[in-house]
Order: structure tokens, then C-alpha cells, then sequence
């Protein structure tokens, strides 16, 4: 009788544990909502005690459900506070860490704390911030539990979604003519202006509110072949974030956007029901792009605008500030070896605009020592799964990778945890995989 009743309390407390991840995204959807929509203050404490609380009481398990649906909406949060907490959390909770982990948070945590001696000045929040958030990332990756990937992408998603929404809404309500401006080419969905530059509100520029909506959409390619959620309603959050994509008018959006879909209906060309399934979704996509189109031309004005400026052929003089970056790196030995560091880079180089290339700024970061050492941290294990993975499950990487390179990567450093959820996407894969050799 005893041990019955100890196995149905363990049954309660696994029950309540596995939904404290739904629990903890509807409180937190709600809070920001409140905040940003409903114009009520809400202290950065809250969330953080809010964050600590959950998080604490998460199973390991369900805290990397957690980490992908907060991900998003850090830009958002007091994540300089909130992340630290996590990643003690995470360390708490496993125990122990293996020797790939270690170097990699030595790694990060030393070259920046090198790199700050270099500063004229810093944010050591700031500093901590960007070490917590580079560190829990490659924790992650060089995890080998078990964890249930789809429902950390799908959580993923839910968090991109709410973004996104939230932004669409602010920008709708903080500028009444936006349909005018939009139509120019230069008003963008996520430029959005607050009054109060000191509150704390969810707010992404352009590039960024397009890079999530990519980064959202290729994770739901995903989730469409393997998943146990309702397909329509992933389907609706494809649509909604693929219009999302579309109000930014982001050119690299167009131009990733087009290479998801070709990777989509190749990685279906198993049987004819995969490419109808495929067709099918991509025409339902665009049939309620030309009924938006139809409703609001002025959305299409303004993509035709933005790519008939005269900075397309320099990507918004993207090249040129790149090519600057370039030259100063090359003529100082001291950064071409050890980098910049990651926070203060733009001041160390004199350069006031930012990289807008992943790759490029890893370099100026790290220098090529320590460039080498993060891209090996970074892509060692997704370059020996090429060849075990199904083509669906590297969609995410490729999409994310192929849009970074005209995006950052580590500064701002929310921008990793894309390529966090690629990998997971490629294990999944590797799981999938694994479990057809055993059938």
C-alpha cells in the first residue's frame, strides 16, 4: 500500500513538472503583453524573480524548453540578469559539466576578460551578460541528454511568434500612418520609437524581427515532417511569421526566404504526398501573401522601393562597412591574433556602425586564435553529422547560417541562440534517424 502510494505521488509530481513549462510561457506571454500592449510598468525585478522562480523549480529537461521559448523574447527581458541565473541553474541541476564545456566557458569568459583590459570604458552587466549567454549556448550544444527536441523547437517557435505579434501590434499602434511610410521603402516593421527610452520594453529592429522570422519558419519545416503538434495551427504561425518576414521588408529575408522553400521541396522528394504536402503549404502561403498584397499595396510598393534604392548593390553599404572593418583589423597584430573582444568592439576598431557579417565578426572579436577555437566550439559536431542527417533537418542550420551573414552572431548576443536551436534541429534528425535503424 505504501509503495502505491509513493509511485502516485511521484506520478503527481512528474505531471506537474512536465507542465510547468506551459504554465511558465503562458505567465510570461502574459506579463510582456500587459507591459508592452497594455502600457502598465512592470519592474525588471518582477521578471527576474518570475524567470528564477520557474526555472528553478523546472526539471533539467523542461528547462531547455524554457531557455528556447525565453530566447526570443530576451530583447524584451533584463536577460544580463536573468541568463546569469540560468546558466548557475543549469550548472545546479547537471551536476557536472564535461571537459568540451569547460574549455569553451573558460574560453569565452577569458578572452573577454582579457579583450576589457583594451577598453577605454565598459558595462561590466554588459560583459557578464555577454559571457552567461555565450557560455549557457555552448553548454547546450555539448549536452548529449536526451531531450525532447520537438517540443523545445516547438517552444521556440511559440516564443518567435509572440515576438513577432507583439511587435506587429506596438508598430500598428505607436505609428498611426504607418501604411504611408511603409510604402516609401524606409519605415520598416520593428522600427518602432518609445517614449521612455529607460523602460523596459520588447523591441527589435528590422533585421533582426526577419532573422527570427526565418529562424521560426525553417524550425516549423521541421516540425510539419515530425511533429505531434496540430499541423494547422503551424502552418498559421508559418503564415503569420512569413508576413511578418515580408513587413520588414528585409532583402536578405526575400533572398533566404526563396532558398528555404527550394531546400523545403527538395528534402520532400521522398513520394508524391511529401511534394503535395509540400506545394500545398508553400500555395497557401502565397495565396495569403496576394490577398495581403491585394488589401494593402502599400506593403508592395514598398518592397519594390527597397530594392530599387541606390544601396542594393552595397547591402545598405553593408560591403563598405565591412571592408573597413577589414583594414583596420589588418593593420594592428594585437587584434589580428587575439580580436577586439566582443563588447566594446565597434569602439575599439573606431567604428561607429556595426558588422553586419557573423563570420567577419568573429574574426574582428576573437582574432584568428581565437576565431578558431569559437568556430571549431561552434561547428566540430554539426560537421560530423553531414551525410546522417536527412536534408528536412538541416534546413534551420543552412537558413540561419546563410542569414547571418549579413546579420550578427555574438554582438548582439541574443542572436546565438538560432543557431543553438539549428543544431537541435540536426539532432533531432540524428534521433529520427536512430530510431528507423532500430525499427
Amino acid at each position: 500500500m505504501a509503495d502505491e502510494v509513493a509511485v502516485k505521488n511521484r506520478n503527481i509530481v512528474s505531471v506537474s513538472l512536465g507542465k510547468i513549462t506551459i504554465v511558465y510561457a503562458i505567465t510570461l506571454s502574459i506579463m510582456i503583453a500587459v507591459r508592452d500592449l497594455g502600457g502598465i510598468n512592470m519592474s525588471k525585478y518582477l521578471f527576474v524573480v518570475v524567470c528564477t522562480g520557474f526555472f528553478m523549480y523546472a526539471r533539467k529537461s523542461e528547462m531547455i524548453s524554457m531557455i528556447a521559448f525565453t530566447a526570443p523574447l530576451l530583447y524584451g527581458l533584463p536577460g544580463n540578469y536573468i541568463i546569469p541565473i540560468i546558466l548557475a541553474i543549469y550548472f545546479i541541476k547537471s551536476r557536472n559539466i564535461n571537459s568540451k564545456q569547460f574549455v569553451l566557458c573558460v574560453f569565452i569568459a577569458f578572452m573577454e576578460i582579457i579583450a576589457s583590459m583594451f577598453y577605454d570604458s565598459f558595462s561590466i552587466p554588459g560583459i557578464i551578460g555577454y559571457m552567461t549567454n555565450l557560455m549557457l549556448f555552448f553548454c547546450l550544444i555539448y549536452d548529449w541528454t536526451e531531450y525532447d527536441y520537438i517540443k523545445t523547437l516547438n517552444y521556440f517557435v511559440c516564443g518567435v511568434v509572440l515576438t513577432s505579434l507583439i511587435i506587429v501590434l506596438s508598430t500598428i499602434l505607436k505609428s498611426p500612418t504607418w501604411l504611408q511610410d511603409i510604402a516609401n521603402g524606409y519605415f520598416r516593421f520593428g522600427v518602432v520609437e518609445h517614449v521612455n527610452e529607460d523602460a523596459l520594453n520588447l523591441t527589435l529592429n528590422a533585421n533582426a524581427l526577419a532573422y527570427y522570422s526565418i529562424s521560426g519558419i525553417s524550425c516549423i519545416a521541421v516540425l510539419l515532417k515530425c511533429s505531434v503538434y496540430n499541423k494547422l495551427l503551424l502552418i498559421a504561425e508559418m503564415i503569420f511569421l512569413a508576413l511578418t518576414g515580408v513587413m520588414t521588408l528585409s532583402r536578405t529575408w526575400m533572398i533566404v526566404g526563396s532558398l528555404l522553400l527550394v531546400l523545403y521541396i527538395f528534402s520532400s522528394n521522398r513520394s508524391m504526398k511529401d511534394v503535395a504536402k509540400a506545394l500545398l503549404i508553400i500555395g497557401s502561403i502565397a495565396i495569403v501573401a496576394f490577398v495581403v498584397m491585394g488589401q494593402l499595396p502599400e506593403v508592395y510598393e514598398g518592397l519594390i522601393a527597397r530594392f530599387n534604392r541606390a544601396d542594393t548593390a552595397t547591402a545598405n553599404g553593408r560591403f563598405d562597412i565591412t571592408e573597413e572593418y577589414i583594414e583596420k583589423f589588418n593593420s594592428d597584430l594585437r587584434i589580428m591574433l587575439f580580436g577586439t573582444g566582443v563588447t566594446e568592439y565597434r569602439s575599439v576598431m573606431g567604428i561607429t556602425k556595426s558588422l553586419h557579417n557573423s563570420l567577419v565578426q568573429i574574426l574582428v572579436c576573437y582574432g584568428i586564435i581565437g576565431g578558431m577555437v569559437f568556430m571549431f566550439g561552434w561547428l566540430s559536431n554539426v560537421i560530423k553529422m553531414i551525410g546522417r542527417v536527412k536534408l528536412l533537418y538541416w534546413i534551420p542550420f543552412i537558413c540561419i547560417f546563410a542569414y547571418s551573414i549579413t546579420a550578427q552572431i555574438v554582438n548582439p548576443h541574443n542572436l546565438i541562440y538560432p543557431h543553438m536551436m539549428a543544431i537541435f534541429a540536426i539532432r533531432l534528425g540524428l534521433d529520427a534517424k536512430s530510431e528507423r535503424g532500430a525499427l
